[in-house]
């Protein structure tokens, strides 16, 4: 179990020990969540549902299907012979699971994933509660879960739903979860956690107040509980829209991004699928070129250059001649630019025709 604490648009965790694990940026960890990529997961996760004995407890695994999974993941295999050395059955059970939760052969950014990490939890109480047919089916569905999230963030936490707008983040919850035949929410228990163990069960009371100056002061918070990846997606998702903090999908990699200040963007700042360049890089870059096919004094001053260039290349024009050209070309071009912008005229555009000679 672990508690889960919202502070100053930062999300806190601590394990069952009351120990911080981790502290991250609100959004972060739902956004990377929604990156990750599925497909070769779900076609194990599918490949053992098809192979597991789900009605003999004893024997979930049969050993042909070992033999298959030790060729097609080494280098679990090896892991799976160091954590099978126990003659316990629960645990040699256990540690063949770890071909489909902890492989090591694939999807590592899957396992890196915090959230996904401390998922692993429901597989000790699967296996000894009989669920085992429950953990592969539902609990780590992560493929459907990333689908449900997917649309409720659209839904809820960007302005692409038209009939929506004007409604807070919560307001569009709402109507998502009255209307959606499979509600996202979970129930969450929210308790008092105390963040330093004061063991006043045996102090006396002005020990206990000295310990709680010295220290700064007493550290409790009202902390989240949480067990499932499910659990602390929910949290996060929620409370976003709890503090109204909205996402764009960037226009050029398709991806969910947190908006840095105030300014409204469409770009986020992540390396463009394919590129080296930043998607906002990308984008600035595709809408000049686009603004300048789509504006005819652009055109114009590209094809008089175009034509100057080539004298150069010829040798019948100066680099020197070429270059004053090009100071006073395109100071005209951008006064015309300027002026055609206001209020668009084929005598504007014709005079800068003529002054670059093109026909």
């Amino acid at each position: 179990m672990y508690y889960v604490n919202y502070i100053g648009n930062e999300i806190y965790i601590y394990d069952k020990e009351i120990t911080q694990v981790l502290q991250h940026k609100i959004g972060d960890l739902l956004i990377d969540f929604l990156d990750l990529d599925f497909s070769v997961y779900e076609e194990r996760r599918k490949l053992f549902i098809q192979n597991i004995d789900f009605s003999n407890f004893d024997s979930l695994v049969n050993n042909e299907f070992k033999v298959l999974l030790s060729k097609k993941y080494p280098k679990t295999y090896q892991n799976f012979i160091y954590n099978s050395s126990t003659p316990e059955k629960l645990y040699q059970e256990g540690a063949i699971l770890l071909f489909y939760s902890s492989n090591l052969d694939t999807d590592l950014e899957i396992y890196n994933h915090p959230y996904l990490s401390y998922d692993n939890m429901f597989l000790d109480y699967c296996l000894k509660n009989n669920k085992v047919k429950e953990f592969f089916t539902n609990y780590t569905n992560y493929f459907e879960l990333q689908k449900k999230f997917r649309q409720a963030t659209d839904i809820c936490l960007t302005d692409n739903a038209a009939m929506l707008q004007g409604l807070t983040p919560l307001d569009k919850f709402y109507c998502y979860e009255i209307l959606n035949t499979s509600p996202l929410q979970v129930p969450l228990k929210t308790s008092l956690v105390f963040l330093q163990d004061y063991k006043y069960d045996y102090w006396s009371t002005e020990k206990l107040v000295a310990f709680v100056k010295e220290s700064g002061g007493g550290r409790m918070v009202l902390g989240t509980e949480c067990n499932s990846a499910h659990d602390f997606l929910f949290y996060e998702f929620f409370k976003l829209m709890e503090n109204n903090i909205n996402l764009s999908i960037c226009k050029n990699c398709g991806r969910f991004f947190k908006a840095k200040g105030k300014y409204k963007t469409i770009y986020c700042d992540r390396i463009a699928p394919g590129d080296t360049k930043t998607c906002k890089e990308v984008g600035a870059k595709r809408l000049r070129n686009e603004k300048e096919a789509s504006n005819p004094i652009l055109n114009e001053y590209k094809r008089a250059y175009k034509r100057m260039y080539a004298r150069v290349l010829n040798h019948n024009m100066s680099k020197n001649d070429f270059r004053l050209w090009t100071d006073e070309a395109s100071s005209q071009r951008d006064s015309f630019y300027e002026k055609y912008n206001s209020e668009p005229s084929e005598d504007l555009l014709r005079e800068f025709k003529d002054f670059l000679g093109n026909k």
